[in-house]
């Protein structure tokens, strides 16, 4: 059914309410900065070329933006026309304006386009990808804190050679970009080339056409915001009394018009991942002269309305609509509404990582799936840290701002929202609770809030189906409280002694898990009716630990008194539970005590893994023989760096695991004012790779 429609739309996988502003919350500032391709004007009445549709998509999905640069188009009908676009622009030619640019418009974010006129002028090709680089080093020298998203160039035909000196100066181009991210810079290479049929590109050979400044658009879109866009063409849905037309302005030249009568339809056939909120966009002209509307239904449920401006039959609305899909195939009919609009395409955003990772940790993956720690330090500051490359890293530092009055205490918690923007919470001093969110994704600005309330133990934090990033957390009073970061907030029927953990099962429930006050493991699920819940009798001497186990069910593990490991798995009717004894069966063979949370997560093999602390300070790491087998294997992980210089380590912090972004099982745990980082050498195998990374953490 249809959630919502509005304005403003999170996007992805549901919507998120706007945090109270703060100073800095201003419109990210974006400069489209290239050549033809960016200035847009190289097609009849393209007006902006992707720039119209791309502000539409980000506005769509609630950003808050602003075009900046020192070109602007005077006829552009929609959006932004500000830009820093100039036709028939080498990559040379920007390389003496960025230290000016910067400093007048100062923009957060590059959508840079930049080297098809080196190929169609063969200016220096050999050179061509190190003056790529040299531009993106100065623009980082005049402004460090500016995220570059660098596409790829074509498709160019006007010459024989063309094609081959284009796959060549992209493939340098990708490389240019990952030395610079490896190296902790926040670049990013956009890949564009599969995204264009050959209709795609204009008669001249060297251009888009209206078609492939749409796509651009998308693709812009879809790394900036952490999706893949799935589109579906109008034409070639199932059409009832209407008809395709065949202008030269929409997407692949084809529209669907004449959607008049009350019996007029146009349906589409959509295949979602997964069962959840998603936002599509609605691409649609409209000439009569006043606002028109469709009406949308999903899978032959309730319609409303969708609204699109008269700006002209071939300027396109794109529309954001909040619904909810099935997983699998769903049906997505537009009808006749009020007066009158034409249909160019839908398109789903489908997130590309993922991001409902259980809700009690201190790790999560950024939009660009990087394993991402947030930290409190002994300097009384919240520190975010990037690892800009699997493995080791290296790893990129953020200072989190925090409003005047506020210290944090405890071990934060952070997690991605709906909009794939990062966000930290944890408990200050005076036992309150402060939020702060990236204002977009990957920019070093922004939102901040105390949330209502009290705390009395460190939070969880989880994006939930519906979209909403919820959290738990122990009051003062004793009780337990569930938010969300909107500040609707409500109480939990459990006398809480742990902190809490949340999680979503393979149903996209949310569960809770925390310690009681007799040290028995509370366990419950959401509804829309609240919390059933159950308090189990073995008894625990630490916090949960939940993941989500290959099969999509839910499994725990927490800590016995007496130092062995329970193991709860989630079946049909009920869960079942195991204990593991902590003992290797590889290498010395030894008995341990465990003691605190344990850190649980799954292999690149589907197999559960935990990494649990002892109590002379080490860390044993066990795994199942095979996905879901009962069988169990463990050894002792190494308990000194092998990255220079080699340092003995002692475990002071209870640990957390998980993959990264290479597949590789990473695993953090405190050890004196620092991170114990440690990695497999290969996904699913050793041996381990470890260092210590982060200085001055509390």
């Amino acid at each position: 059914m249809i959630r919502r429609i509005a304005a403003v739309f999170a996007l992805c996988l549901g919507f998120a309410a706007p945090l109270p502003a703060t100073a800095a919350d201003q419109p990210i500032r974006i400069m489209p900065l290239g050549s033809s391709t960016t200035d847009g004007n190289t097609a009849p009445d393209t007006d902006g070329g992707y720039r119209p549709d791309l502000w539409q998509l980000l506005v769509g999905a609630g950003w808050s933006v602003d075009f900046v640069g020192p070109n602007r188009d005077a006829d552009q009908k929609i959006g932004d026309p500000d830009h820093a676009g100039f036709g028939g622009t080498r990559i040379d030619y920007f390389d003496d304006k960025v230290d000016a640019w910067m400093a007048t418009y100062q923009p957060d974010i590059i959508l840079m386009h930049v080297g098809a006129n080196d190929v169609l002028q063969d200016y220096d090709l050999p050179n061509a990808p190190a003056r790529l680089g040299a531009l993106i080093d100065h623009i980082l020298t005049a402004r460090p804190s500016v995220a570059i998203y660098v596409a790829s160039i074509g498709p160019i035909t006007a010459n024989a050679n063309d094609p081959a000196q284009v796959d060549a100066f992209n493939a340098a181009a990708n490389t240019v970009v990952q030395t610079r991210a490896d190296a902790g810079k926040n670049v990013h290479f956009v890949d564009n080339r599969a995204a264009f049929r050959p209709s795609d590109g204009a008669a001249d050979h060297m251009h888009l056409t209206h078609s492939g400044y749409s796509k651009l658009a998308s693709r812009w879109f879809g790394a900036l915001t952490g999706n893949t866009m799935k589109r579906y063409e109008a034409e070639i849905a199932t059409l009832a009394n209407c008809r395709v037309l065949s202008p030269k302005s929409a997407s692949n030249d084809a529209k669907v018009g004449y959607i008049d009568a009350t019996d007029a339809y146009v349906e589409f056939t959509v295949n979602a991942p997964f069962a959840g909120d998603y936002t599509i966009f609605v691409r649609a002209g409209n000439g009569s002269g006043q606002p028109s509307t469709h009406l949308l239904s999903v899978n032959g449920g309730a319609s409303q309305p969708v609204t699109y401006a008269s700006r002209g039959w071939d300027v396109w609305n794109v529309v954001a609509v909040h619904i909810g899909l099935n997983g699998g195939r769903n049906l997505i009919r537009l009808t006749h509404g009020t007066l009158y609009a034409e249909l160019d395409f839908i398109e789903l955003a489908v997130p590309s990582g993922t991001r409902h990772a259980p809700g009690a940790s201190w790790i999560a993956r950024d939009i660009s799936e990087k394993l991402t720690y947030a930290a409190r330090t002994t300097a009384g500051q919240l520190t975010l840290s990037r690892q800009t490359a699997a493995g080791r890293g290296p790893w990129l530092d953020t200072q989190v701002p925090l409003q005047s009055g506020v210290t944090p205490a405890g071990t934060p918690a952070v997690a991605q929202d709906a909009t794939g923007r990062l966000a930290v919470l944890t408990r200050t001093t005076d036992n309150r609770l402060y939020l702060a969110r990236e204002q977009s994704p990957g920019v070093d600005r922004w939102q901040t809030s105390v949330l209502a309330g009290t705390a009395a133990g460190d939070p969880a934090l989880l994006l939930t189906n519906s979209g909403d990033l919820a959290y738990a957390v122990r009051t003062t009073d004793g009780g337990l409280a569930y938010g969300d970061t909107d500040g609707s907030v409500e109480n939990v029927p459990v006398s809480a002694a742990g902190d809490p953990a949340l999680a979503l099962d393979g149903t996209g429930v949310t569960h809770l898990f925390v310690r009681t006050t007799d040290n028995h493991l509370f366990q419950a699920s959401r509804d829309n009716t609240g919390w059933h819940g159950t308090t189990g009798t073995a008894t625990i001497a630490a916090d949960p630990a939940p993941f989500l186990n290959y099969l999509g069910n839910l499994a725990y593990f927490a800590t016995q008194p007496d130092g062995k490991l329970l193991l709860g798995l989630q079946g049909p009717a009920d869960w079942t539970t195991t204990v593991i004894t902590p003992k290797t069966d590889l290498g010395t063979i030894e008995q341990v005590t465990a003691v605190g949370t344990p850190a649980v997560a799954q292999d690149v093999s589907g197999k559960l893994v935990y990494v649990a602390r002892t109590t002379d300070g080490r860390l044993i790491h066990g795994w199942q023989d095979s996905p879901g087998a009962t069988a169990w294997h463990a050894t002792m992980l190494p308990t000194q760096t092998d990255q220079a210089p080699v340092t003995s380590v002692v475990v002071q912090g209870d640990p957390v695991a998980a993959l990264d972004s290479a597949g590789l099982l990473t695993y953090f745990a405190r050890s004196g004012q620092r991170i114990f980082h440690g990695w497999q050498n290969t996904p699913g195998l050793g041996p381990w790779h470890s260092t210590l990374i982060g200085t001055g953490i509390a």
